[in-house]
């Protein structure tokens, strides 16, 4: 009984000691894997914060690319375009209002004609409306210029009894040369002046063109009765 005892009192030591030995080595292992995942999350922070960044960086191109971010704020886009206030295009691709208008004025017949490059003037003294043909030159194409916002009158005052002259009141391109001017012809004379001949003369003019249909005696009945006011305009 004694020997039991005694190997009973043995074995309920060596169990005692194998438990503390367990409970000392759980105890450091506990320890030791605690260190190593605090290790692993320190680690692995930066890492899961880059992947953060990066999708939410996709995320706003994302939306940037389907036109779903605006840097403006919302009241700012309201103003901008108001509701019942949307422009359509039309199938030029040119934007234009609900009238269909586009806000762009119709051309007229004048706008037609410089587009054109219609070589045509009208001349009108009084009652008389001529038809003067224009000259091919840059002189000429000035003069046309002068009418495009509207005809224009010249004060012209009859010199030597073959001619009338006048200033416009602005210089033209010239390319003066001798020229033998004769009924109809009308010229410009030192770049800033319109001559329109019912007579003959030779001197150094620039051409600008000539009345179309038009006699020498006609031409003085109208232009020979003295001074008179002449004006030029690109519809009759």
């Amino acid at each position: 009984m004694a020997g039991t005892k005694k190997n009973l009192w043995f074995y309920s030591r060596e169990q005692r000691a194998k438990r503390a030995y367990l409970h000392a080595h759980l105890a450091t292992a506990a320890r030791v894997k605690y260190s190593a995942a605090l290790q692993r999350y320190k680690f692995d922070a930066p890492l899961l914060a880059a992947w953060s960044l990066t999708l939410t960086a996709v995320l706003i191109v994302s939306l940037t690319a389907c036109g779903k971010v605006s840097n403006k704020p919302a009241d700012v886009i309201q103003k901008e375009n108001p509701a019942g206030m949307e422009n359509s295009e039309n199938s030029n691709g040119a934007a234009e209002t609900e009238d269909g208008s586009g806000g762009v004025p119709a051309k007229t017949a004048v706008d037609e004609k410089i587009e054109k490059g219609e070589d045509i003037m009208y001349i009108t003294v009084g009652d008389s409306v001529m038809t003067m043909k224009l000259a091919d030159n840059a002189s000429a194409e000035a003069f046309r210029g002068l009418a495009a916002s509207g005809p224009f009158t010249v004060e012209m005052k009859e010199y030597g009894g073959f001619e009338l002259m006048g200033a416009l009141g602005e210089r033209l391109p010239a390319a003066d040369e001798q020229i033998l001017a004769e009924p109809g012809d009308v010229m410009l004379y030192q770049g800033n002046s319109v001559t329109i001949f019912y007579g003959t003369n030779s001197w150094s003019y620039t051409r600008l063109g000539e009345i179309e249909n038009m006699d020498q005696k006609k031409l003085v009945e109208i232009f020979g009765d003295g001074d008179v006011t002449v004006s030029f305009s690109l519809e009759e």
